[in-house]
């Protein structure tokens, strides 16, 4: 009961009922990002009609009608009130397109092996759940081991994930509905050279992870649109993806004056 009560709370530092409160809270201000999400969701050509969906907490950010498609869903989170809050936001759809799903109570990056062996014909996504392993195990080089394993234990099938890459403070207030367009970028242009400042004249020196550093041309041309300032958190999530694999980079700005960027695609499984 202790530990129920304690993920209801803050889902090991990845969510809980605080996360779900600020979504219910910022839904407006999200209302754009989503639609982004939405869109690029809705644009995969889906093959397969299970999915399983970990991290899936309350789909605050995910697309009903991407859902919709499927027949049959398994939602695998951490957090009690996950299955509560993923009913109130996708019940009434997915009952209209009679896609049937259900809710377990489980660490899905510690039982995926299981996971995966478990469901061998589902689609396989994480939803805004592979950036958080570095506040949920505040060990960077398990969390970078973890990360790296995801893709060799997926090597054979469809998969996809959506989550934080880099997050930070912006000196930039954008009305909800006129955030930055989606940005296309390749997987191996996403790079971190430490050791120098993000601007040759020093003024805009962005701060990650406790270190100054500097990021190749495209990098700095989104962290300049919109305006990053001050200390920057890296999620340690840059290499989840197979290393030539084309990203979508999505803006979204969690609460005014900060922004996080999210990365996603959907990996086909290797020949």
């Amino acid at each position: 009961m202790l530990d129920w009560m304690k993920d209801a709370l803050h889902a090991q530092e990845t969510g809980g009922l605080s996360w779900h409160a600020s979504a219910w809270m910022a839904k407006r201000r999200w209302e754009s990002t989503q639609k982004s999400i939405d869109s690029f969701l809705m644009d995969q050509t889906m093959e397969q009609t299970e999915l399983l969906l970990i991290g899936g907490s309350a789909g605050w950010m995910m697309s009903g009608s991407w859902l919709a498609k499927f027949k049959s869903i398994r939602v695998i989170d951490i957090d009690p009130l996950a299955s509560l809050f993923f009913y109130l936001n996708h019940g009434k759809t997915l009952k209209k397109s009679g896609t049937a799903w259900r809710f377990e109570r489980r660490d899905g990056l510690r039982e995926l092996t299981l996971l995966v062996k478990e469901s061998p014909h589902s689609f396989i996504w994480f939803d805004n759940v592979l950036g958080q392993q570095c506040f949920k195990l505040k060990d960077e080089d398990l969390v970078l081991r973890q990360l790296k394993h995801i893709k060799e234990i997926l090597k054979y099938r469809h998969w996809g994930s959506i989550h934080d890459w880099l997050s930070g403070p912006v000196d930039l207030v954008i009305p909800d509905s006129e955030l930055p367009e989606i940005f296309r970028d390749q997987r191996h242009s996403i790079a971190f050279a430490s050791n120098e400042s993000l601007a040759s004249n020093g003024e805009n020196t962005l701060v990650v992870n406790n270190k100054s550093m500097d990021f190749d041309v495209g990098t700095q041309m989104l962290l300049s649109q919109v305006n990053a300032r001050g200390e920057w958190q890296d999620h340690l999530s840059a290499e989840v993806f197979p290393t030539s694999q084309t990203c979508q980079l999505i803006p979204w700005f969690f609460k005014p004056n900060y922004c996080h960027f999210l990365l996603a695609s959907f990996i086909k499984p290797s020949p």
